[in-house]
């Protein structure tokens, strides 16, 4: 499913903001969606689970800035015209690196912003994992790449949360930072 809002012409070149369906959706996403406007460009919202392969080829084709949950999603990046703009939104703790290799690669600014607040957990920890949730705490990413019992355990919890929370001022600010350059 694609929303285009009305700002400019709808290919120009513009904000997409991915909304995703299932775990890891980001809580402010109706927030964030109308201020995107203040930038002057078309603001598009897209589920990229609902999209073709050509849609989300096309639609990539036709986004300056893509914002969005960390998630598999992401690598619609090889479609977007360099220099792109991207922000990928994590959960508290949790931490993949994986895009920022290819974002280089494709010549993109990829920006991290990670909740401050833990998520609401999506899936049932384990016994272990959540031994260390009552006794410690969410974790920090230090503390989950330090995690010695199996860390991709502690990583499916954090990574898969239902949901989690960024302030919408702070995407704000990061995208106007990124299109001064």
């Amino acid at each position: 499913l694609l929303k285009l809002f009305p700002t400019a012409g709808a290919y120009d070149p513009g904000i997409t903001l991915v909304r995703r369906i299932g775990l890891r959706q980001y809580a402010e996403h109706d927030l964030l969606l109308p201020k995107l406007a203040r930038f002057g460009l078309p603001v598009r919202e897209a589920i990229l689970e609902r999209l073709s392969l050509g849609q989300q080829i096309d639609l990539m084709r036709n986004t300056r800035v893509l914002i969005g949950p960390h998630g598999a999603g992401e690598t619609n990046m090889m479609f977007m015209s360099a220099p792109g703009k991207i922000v990928e939104l994590y959960p508290k703790g949790f931490s993949d690196r994986a895009f920022n290799a290819m974002a280089k690669a494709f010549g993109h600014e990829l920006v991290e912003i990670e909740s401050s607040k833990p998520g609401v957990i999506g899936r049932e920890p384990s016994p272990r994992v959540r031994a260390f949730l009552e006794t410690r705490g969410w974790p920090t990413r230090r503390q989950y790449f330090g995690w010695k019992p199996d860390r991709m355990e502690l990583g499916r919890v954090l990574r898969d949360v239902a949901s989690f929370s960024i302030d919408p001022q702070i995407i704000l600010n990061q995208v106007a930072r990124m299109l001064e350059n």
